[in-house]
């Protein structure tokens, strides 16, 4: 458990629970849909990142994702380019 853990909400850690799903769902679909071009390391590199990316940005765009962060006690954006991040250092060691 990480000290950060420890501050945050119920709420809070569902979404980032949600968030990081969203990322490794997409990263696994990419990778079964490129099976044949995700162990090289550019190409496999290049379609991870764009899964990623992908996600982030219909997620970013999305008017339910700016309604609930009008009504939220906490930060959605930067919980959500945290899990970004997370999900870049998880799957391409950025």
């Amino acid at each position: 458990m990480e000290p950060s853990d420890l501050n945050q909400s119920k709420e809070e850690k569902f979404l980032r629970t949600e968030i990081r799903k969203l990322f490794d769902d997409r990263v696994e679909k990419a990778a079964r849909e490129n099976a044949d071009l995700i162990n090289d390391p550019f190409t496999g590199g290049m379609i991870i990142q764009s899964a990623i990316s992908t996600i982030y940005q219909q997620l970013k765009e999305d008017p339910m994702f700016h309604l609930l962060a009008a009504g939220a006690d906490f930060d959605y954006e930067k919980i959500f380019d945290e899990e970004c991040k997370a999900a870049l250092s998880k799957y391409l060691n950025y």
